[in-house]
This record gives structure tokens, sequence and C-alpha cells, in this order.
């Protein structure tokens, strides 16, 4: 009798780790995109000292060290206010990233050192498996890059791009711009 029960608890164990591994197969970027809303690992935490714009104004190309980031489709709006700060404008809320310096190319490039900024590389912490050419599946995870501003006044920024690696872009997924009475 004990016999039977043992062996029907391994069946349905079997049962189980099967179906959660098919699960995981079909369903792990998914899965791992949910939990990445509530937690994302940092690999990489630099200082900022420069940012650099590329642009029309509305969307363009955000420069932080090596990195360029596009600002599409939030698309916020970013150029130079009347107290010679690089600014950025998204939805009626207004950041300054720093003093405009003199620049040689077509871009406006900010001193952000007067801020304390800093830009994060970051990843999934739940890897899912892809199959590619090779019958060995290859583990995945999110990329993301961060950019945290905060101005003297205590204003602060938050941007947050997904990483594409497969066609080498960004893509804006965030920007929040508190005021510095939160």
């Amino acid at each position: 009798m004990a016999y039977l029960i043992v062996r029907k608890f391994l069946l349905f164990l079997l049962f189980l780790i099967v179906a959660l591994s098919i699960l995981w197969i079909l369903a792990g970027r998914q899965i791992a995109g949910f939990v990445d809303r509530f937690q994302i690992k940092t690999i990489v935490l630099e200082p900022v000292r420069q940012v650099r714009y590329e642009g029309t104004g509305d969307g363009g190309v955000i420069i932080i060290g090596s990195q360029r980031l596009g600002l599409a489709p939030l698309n916020p709006h970013v150029g130079s206010t009347k107290d010679n700060q690089l600014a950025l404008a998204h939805e009626g809320k207004v950041f300054a990233l720093g003093t405009v310096t003199p620049s040689t190319s077509d871009t406006l490039e900010a001193d952000a050192s007067e801020n304390s900024a800093i830009f994060r590389q970051k990843q999934s912490y739940l890897p899912w498996p892809t199959f590619g050419q090779l019958p060995i599946p290859q583990l995945n995870r999110h990329k993301y890059f961060e950019y945290l501003c905060t101005a003297r006044n205590g204003q602060r920024l938050q941007m947050l791009w997904s990483v594409d690696a497969a066609q080498n872009r960004t893509s804006l997924i965030r920007i929040e711009i508190s005021d510095a009475t939160r």
C-alpha cells in the first residue's frame, strides 16, 4: 500500500517537473519580464560626469559614457533653457541635466557633475532558454540601462531603457521626474 502511494507521488512529481519545464521553455521570456517589474539585478554602476544629446528637440539620442541611448518611443523634449542648462521635459515636468558646455560637434553637452548622477547596467534575475542553430539551449536575460540623477534642489530623474541585443538598439520605457518636495 505504501509502495503505491510513493509511486503515485513520484509520478505526480515527474509530471509536475515536465509541465514546468515546458512552461519555462515556452513562456520563460514573459515570466522573466513580469518578475523584472519588481526586481532587476545591477551588474555595473558608474558615476556620470557628462551627458550629451543629439537630436532636434523631440526624440533623438542621449549619450552617457560610451552608451548611445535612443529616446523613442517616449520621445521627451530635450533642449537648452534660458539659464544655459540642458533640460529634459516630459509630461509637463522639466529636469535640468546640467550646464551646457561648449561643443565642437552638433551635440549639446552638459556638465552633469553638478548633480548626483549614476548610470547602471542591469539584467533580469531569471534567465530563459532559447534554441539557436545549435541543439544546445542558451540562457538569455533581459538587459536594461538606467540613468538616475538628483539635482541640488532635491528634484529627481529616473530613466530606464530596455536593450534589444539582437538589433543593438535601446527603447526608453520609463521616465520619472519627481519634484523636490517628494
